[in-house]
């Protein structure tokens, strides 16, 4: 029988952040959906509870978190915040610092992981565009080699973080057509800060994780250094999905725990509502609902930490 039950430790880090969820997170909700933006005082104590970057290993000031710890965080996350701003904020930088981290040369490490795990820079995911969606086989962005550089020309869309990292600095794991002939066995991934010459940016507006930023970015001529390079070239389409699988699995418990929150506030309106002289929490066919409900919730759940177990 395989055991990937959790730690002590990590029962103490969820009573934590469920405490840190209800004091801290919850009191925000009303003021991120507003202004459209996590409160800077937020971020600092998502800092303190060394929330960002926690995949980062100490040599960077992170704290080397494995993946169900990681999970235990998003599902958290997305129980105290049902917009799941703060969990977008946290699950992105924690699965793209880790491929920097896996696959980036020592100096760009260096150069931006320790800032990620200070909440002073964010890093995002670029791969999606405007004709293509996530459909990577079909997108048209190039990286072409220039000397010891590379030039990128392209467009990027549907992206979270465009406005994180314009105010607080970092950039994009961006994947681009290194060899177009080739394929998906053709494309390069790569490090794109959003400052360097030749990048616009644009922004768009959706319902949901009003706290995080969503938009777009073009490229022209871009010229990117050599060490900006993640893995080997052409090879960025498998590394890629690498992120992927983890990021995938850290968002199915976003929602789980989003989900769970709704069920629970659903209980308690249940317990207090009365139709024809009884509180409907007593008919049956509500209890039926209800528990088929929780049964599906707690299969997504134990499935997407045993996926991260293996992982």
């Amino acid at each position: 029988m395989i055991d990937y039950s959790f730690t002590d430790e990590q029962e103490m880090l969820r009573k934590s952040l469920r405490e840190f969820g209800k004091k801290e997170i919850e009191p925000q909700l009303e003021k991120m959906e507003k202004e459209r933006k996590i409160p800077k005082e937020l971020v600092k104590k998502m800092v303190e509870m060394n929330l960002l970057g926690m995949r980062v290993s100490p040599i960077y000031g992170g704290v080397g978190a494995d993946p169900v710890t990681a999970g235990i965080v998003a599902e958290e996350l997305g129980k105290a915040d049902t917009s799941c701003s703060t969990a977008v904020f946290f699950l992105i930088p924690c699965v793209y610092s880790y491929l920097i981290e896996r696959y980036g040369s020592n100096r760009l490490k260096e150069e931006v992981l320790p800032e990620v795990v200070k909440g002073e820079a964010f890093i995002g995911v670029a791969t999606t565009e405007p004709d293509a969606g996530s459909d990577l086989a079909s997108m048209k962005t190039t990286i072409v080699r220039d000397g010891d550089d590379y030039i990128v020309n392209g467009e990027k869309q549907y992206i979270s973080g465009i406005g994180e990292v314009l105010e607080m600095g970092g950039g994009f794991v961006t994947l681009a057509r290194s060899k177009p002939e080739l394929g998906t066995r053709g494309m390069t991934l790569f490090f794109l800060p959003l400052k360097l010459p030749g990048i616009s940016t644009s922004y768009l507006e959706e319902l949901g994780r009003e706290g995080v930023s969503w938009g777009g970015f073009s490229m022209d001529n871009v010229r990117i250094p050599q060490h900006y390079i993640l893995g080997e070239e052409n090879k960025g389409f498998y590394v890629i999905h690498e992120g992927y699988e983890f990021a995938r699995a850290l968002i199915a418990l976003v929602c789980v725990g989003s989900a769970i929150r709704s069920l629970e506030n659903a209980i308690s309106y249940m317990k207090i509502r009365e139709v024809f002289g009884r509180k409907i929490a007593r008919y049956e066919a509500i209890q039926f609902r209800l528990a088929e409900h929780y049964a599906k919730l707690e299969a997504v759940r134990e499935l997407t930490y045993k996926a991260l177990w293996m992982y």
